[in-house]
């Protein structure tokens, strides 16, 4: 998986920063969910890919980590950080098993997107409930099954 999203990084971050509105209502519906104010709060952006949840939450107060398995997603995103500083931390790590990521050490774990990307759901979740405090929160989206194109590559030359 990570493989396949290091080669879209540059055209998957030129969409998404051109105006993406999936990606846009996608970050936006999640916002909706989560309190306007975050200040202090351990937040965990599962597949944050370039950052743009991550960088909304960090402008809510949350001491945010992202991590994706891509690291040009990631490089991306850092470079950003180091632009725009949100003090925001970047990782490169699998949504299966957030081996960086401590144990109960996050109130809430967002996934933009992401999900949908990760072959067995078990694992991830088992992760994802691993890292949450108790009553901890899980807010995600996926896409509608109506974005999958049938016979689809994702070859972008």
């Amino acid at each position: 998986m990570d493989e396949n999203w290091d080669s879209l990084a540059d055209w998957y971050v030129a969409l998404v920063r051109g105006g993406s509105a999936m990606h846009e209502f996608s970050r936006d519906i999640l916002l909706a969910e989560l309190p306007s104010d975050l200040s202090g709060a351990p937040v965990l952006d599962v597949g944050c890919g370039e950052g743009l949840l991550t960088r909304a939450l960090a402008v809510r107060g949350a001491i945010v980590t992202g991590v994706d398995p891509a690291v040009r997603m990631i490089g991306h995103a850092q470079r950003t950080e180091t632009v725009d500083p949100l003090n925001v931390r970047y990782r490169v790590d699998d949504g299966s098993t957030l081996s960086t990521v401590a144990e109960a050490s996050v109130e809430w774990v967002t996934a933009a997107l992401s999900l949908n990307n990760i072959p067995d759901l078990n694992p991830a979740f088992t992760a994802i409930n691993r890292v949450l405090r108790p009553a901890g929160h899980l807010v995600f989206t996926v896409p509608h099954p109506c974005f999958d194109a049938p016979n689809a590559s994702s070859d972008v030359t």
